[in-house]
């Protein structure tokens, strides 16, 4: 910084992960505001977190049994219903564990910014294992805004 004025703030393309909960949902709204303000690009974004065989414990591969397009169908509803035309990017279907695929995705496309929402549909799992807004937090490479749920 010189003579103490701040970086201009960039955000050009911001990530919208989304659960389908209202948290997600609540940060998503937040997700709009911000990309009306910079004139950002949104990317709407859900993993499909793979269920194990009971025979030999490996993933099924996606488009094997992995309901994909209903998915994609939802997202792309939630896209034309709660993201303005010009402020839409892409929508994107992943498999994976859900921070992994959040904070790969970000860092692969060069996301200038991650909105999340904390405790979506895990928060039984959150007592044993973290959130996912935790571990996105603490393995993203860009910045990211956390909406708390309520």
């Amino acid at each position: 910084m010189k003579s103490g004025v701040p970086p201009k703030l960039k955000v050009g393309t911001i990530l919208a992960p989304t659960d389908f909960s209202d948290t997600s949902k609540k940060a998503l709204e937040y997700t709009v505001s911000l990309a009306r303000q910079f004139k950002s690009k949104i990317t709407l974004l859900h993993a499909i977190t793979p269920l194990p065989y009971p025979a030999d414990m490996t993933y099924v591969p996606l488009g094997q049994g992995f309901p994909v397009e209903p998915v994609r169908k939802k997202l792309n509803g939630i896209a034309e219903s709660a993201i303005p035309a010009e402020l839409l990017g892409e929508v994107v279907v992943r498999l994976g564990t859900p921070h992994e695929v959040i904070t790969e995705f970000a860092r692969e496309s060069g996301m200038d910014l991650i909105v999340i929402g904390t405790h979506g549909c895990t928060d039984l799992s959150h007592i044993f294992m973290g959130s996912t807004a935790e571990r996105v937090v603490r393995h993203a490479t860009c910045p990211v805004l956390v909406v708390r749920r309520g």
